[in-house]
């Protein structure tokens, strides 16, 4: 639906707007809380059990330190009802995380369940808490015991003070070397553990920082993407439409031939049902049914070798090139090929067709990017892809109803109804899928204007599906044409 809207932004000049659900935040739950410190986090999921879905959690501090950090996991059920787990970290330099700079994660389900701390880390507090088997150990205790620091700071200036009185020669002997600090087996283990929790830290900081910096460049040339197609769609617009507008082309009867030529050119949209294959380099790998919009501008040759009041015969080549235009969605798609065509009659004529095309097409979705088109930022760097190439066979017929008026006679002005067998010859995604049916409108004003339709409710979806799909549905195809028919011939003159 975004591409229509974006259609509607080139024909028309309405800018649609759009949002997203309206966000309920969770209650406040503690994380863990330390001498007037405290952390909470809240969350907000928004379970969709068809597809995967946007959530994302808050957290707040009490108090700002100049370092630190805890680190934390939490686990959730998803629809089909198994466990997975997310990670974080809070940097207790900041405040928190606010509404508009939320983490995110994906989830198909979201109940929350068991959120434990890993990890606590205030180097100016002297706060060093870790989670083993399950029970917070104190660090600090560990070396000092229940004691206050401030008793503890006490007692070692005493015990350096009578060690002084007592060993005073040894003093003078050390101030006259090097000085040496001799660290016991717990200050050193301590000391290591703390060096590799800051390592662990930062290498997750740099880590994180280096992922941004990918995905804002991302989405970056994600827009610049979406720009140069919205202005190529107005510029394919713009064509067609100067070329429509031309009073020097125009769609008299041509008098004396039965043999004559004439040119079509239409904007059209088509949406081709496709598997979409998304991937966040990760863990997060899927397939879904999804489909291929793109809109375009087309161009035929309309080869009557021979028509009169009573029969006709009509080869008529196709091109078409169309582009994405969802914001975040980037793509293109070239169609060519042709119609052969027999008609039997006069103001009703019956009819009969057959039609060969290669239909070639890519898409690429970015779902950060989607979000940062509606103010949202986030980080799931999932990215959908589309690709197809393949043959159709089309094999149908139907009734043309004619002017009735003898001066718009054999000017091909009247109304086309058409059903067809469509046959893709991809076999990709379900081979047992029967060939659809496809129901075509045509209807062909004074003039030459024209406006057109195709559309079928059993369509086979294209691309092949690089993980599992349990579901086996077809999809709808459509195509939309307008546009105008002239003449490349005109009549032949009378001595």
């Amino acid at each position: 639906m975004k591409a229509i809207f974006k259609i509607g932004i080139i024909l028309i000049g309405i800018i649609p707007c759009n949002g997203f659900a309206q966000r309920s935040w969770g209650t406040w739950v503690q994380l863990w809380s330390y001498e007037g410190h405290s952390c909470s986090i809240s969350f907000n999921i928004v379970p969709n059990c068809k597809n995967f879905s946007y959530s994302f959690y808050r957290t707040d501090n009490n108090i700002v330190y100049d370092k630190g950090f805890v680190t934390f996991s939490f686990k959730y059920f998803d629809c089909d009802g198994h466990q997975s787990t997310e990670n974080g970290t809070v940097r207790l330099s900041k405040s928190g995380i606010d509404d508009d700079q939320g983490q995110w994660f994906l989830t198909n389900g979201g109940r929350i369940i068991d959120i434990k701390v890993d990890e606590v880390f205030i180097p100016e507090r002297e706060v060093w808490l870790k989670r083993i088997n399950g029970q917070t150990v104190d660090y600090w205790k560990q070396r000092y015991g229940n004691q206050p620091k401030k008793e503890i700071s006490e007692k070692e200036s005493q015990r350096k003070s009578e060690q002084e009185k007592e060993q005073k020669p040894e003093r003078q002997l050390i101030a006259e070397a090097p000085k040496l600090h001799i660290k016991n087996d717990t200050d050193t283990r301590l000391e290591r553990q703390e060096e590799a929790a800051r390592r662990e830290q930062q290498r997750k900081t740099d880590s994180i920082n280096a992922a941004n910096i990918a995905r804002q460049q991302r989405v970056k040339n994600v827009k610049k993407k979406d720009d140069e197609e919205t202005a190529t769609a107005a510029a394919i617009t713009a064509g067609v439409g100067a070329v429509a507008f031309n009073e020097n082309l125009d769609n008299k009867k041509i008098n004396g031939r039965t043999t004559y030529f004439k040119a079509g050119i239409t904007v059209a949209a088509y949406n081709i049902p496709a598997i979409e294959n998304t991937t966040n380099g990760q863990k997060l790998n899927y397939s879904s049914l999804s489909d291929h919009f793109n809109y375009g501008g087309q161009a035929q040759l309309d080869a009557w070798l021979f028509n009169n009041d009573k029969f006709g015969f009509l080869l008529q080549p196709v091109l078409y090139y169309g582009i994405n235009t969802g914001s975040g969605v980037n793509g293109d798609q070239l169609i060519y090929g042709g119609n052969a065509r027999v008609q039997f009659g006069k103001t009703v004529k019956l009819f009969a067709e057959a039609g060969y095309f290669q239909r070639t097409g890519q898409q690429t979705t970015d779902y950060d990017a989607i979000s940062s088109s509606y103010g949202i930022s986030s980080g799931t760097d999932a990215v959908g892809t589309i690709n197809y190439d393949h043959t159709i066979y089309r094999y149908g017929g139907g009734v043309i109803i004619g002017a009735f008026d003898n001066n718009l006679k054999s000017r091909e002005i009247g109304l086309k109804l058409g059903v067809y067998v469509e046959n893709p010859d991809y076999k990709d995604y379900n081979n047992k899928i029967k060939t659809p049916l496809l129901y075509q409108l045509q209807w062909t004003f004074d003039g030459g204007y024209f406006i057109g339709g195709e559309y079928s409710a059993d369509y086979p979806f294209a691309n092949k599906a690089m993980y599992h799909i349990d579901e086996t549905k077809t999809g709808n195809y459509f195509s939309v044409q307008l546009g105008k028919v002239f003449n490349l011939s005109s009549s032949k003159s009378s001595r």
